[in-house]
């Protein structure tokens, strides 16, 4: 109930020998009844939100929502309302994963295409709340549960991959304390305890990080060396060799083209032993 009163001129009706038996409170056929409780109720707008799309920033966060973003339908008599700049604060909208929960990830598909995420808004009854204060017409109205959501399939959101522009020098890498050694093969090609696969070299790595928004995010779980551009300077034995390693961005975050960084952690190739055997 919110508080309001109405009167009523009620009406009796019928033949006059009826109405002969009949009172309205006590009075005739037709009487005012003052003052009786009575509501008006908010009616319910529906709410459009335009697409919006972001650079990865590590937050599930919405950003850059502006009052010509969100639309609201439903007014009576060819009234408007538009949400201006103080009551946009109000609302506010994040990403989500498949199950509803925010999710600061880009999303891709098996061939890495990006994908749409799935994007929820709340606060918009508070929004026309605030905005009652500078528009009386809101008070007239309000958004069921006061929140708007879309899924994937409404493409509506979408989180892009933050481009690393100089991954040489942007890619921030930490490397094993004890750097790379192997026995001379005759060639330059790095080996971890004999091994040269991607998976081996990858003991050679602590860290890899990149900022982000001001803060360091660590991707080394989304980077794979690539053997055939990882080598030693040279081929021939010796300790205090420069070791020059390739890497690829395999993750979802970032947009980084294959790259080559050298490694401040020197490496050495141990000399072969010769057997000698009397002829």
């Amino acid at each position: 109930p919110n508080g309001r009163t109405v009167d009523y001129k009620l009406t009796l009706s019928g033949d006059a020998d009826t109405l002969a038996n009949y009172t309205i409170d006590g009075h005739d056929t037709t009487h005012t009844v003052t003052g009786r409780a009575a509501d008006i109720y908010k009616k319910t707008l529906t709410v459009d939100v335009e697409r919006k799309v972001k650079d990865y920033d590590g937050t599930a966060a919405v950003n850059n929502l502006t009052k010509n973003d969100v639309t609201l339908k439903g007014m009576v008599n060819n009234e408007s309302l538009k949400l201006d700049d103080d009551s946009i604060k109000k609302v506010k909208g994040q990403y989500l994963d498949s199950a509803g929960n925010p999710d600061a990830n880009v999303s891709r598909d098996a061939n890495r295409k990006v994908l749409y995420k799935a994007v929820e808004y709340t606060g918009l009854n508070d929004a026309l709340n605030d905005l009652a204060a500078r528009d009386a017409k809101a008070k007239n109205y309000r958004v069921e549960d006061g929140s708007k959501s879309y899924t994937a399939d409404d493409e509506k959101g979408r989180i892009d991959p933050l481009k690393v522009n100089d991954p040489s020098n942007d890619v921030k890498m930490e490397f094993a304390a004890t750097g790379p050694s192997k026995t001379y093969d005759r060639e330059t090609t790095v080996k971890y305890k004999g091994l040269g696969t991607k998976e081996a070299l990858k003991n050679y790595l602590t860290d890899a990080t990149v900022m982000v928004g001001g803060q360091t995010r660590s991707i080394k779980d989304e980077i794979e060396i690539d053997p055939t551009k990882t080598h030693y300077d040279d081929k021939n034995a010796g300790t205090g060799k420069t070791v020059t390693y390739g890497f690829k961005y395999k993750g979802n975050n970032f947009e980084v083209a294959d790259f080559t960084k050298e490694s401040d952690v020197k490496g050495e190739i141990n000399r072969k032993d010769v057997k000698v055997f009397p002829v």
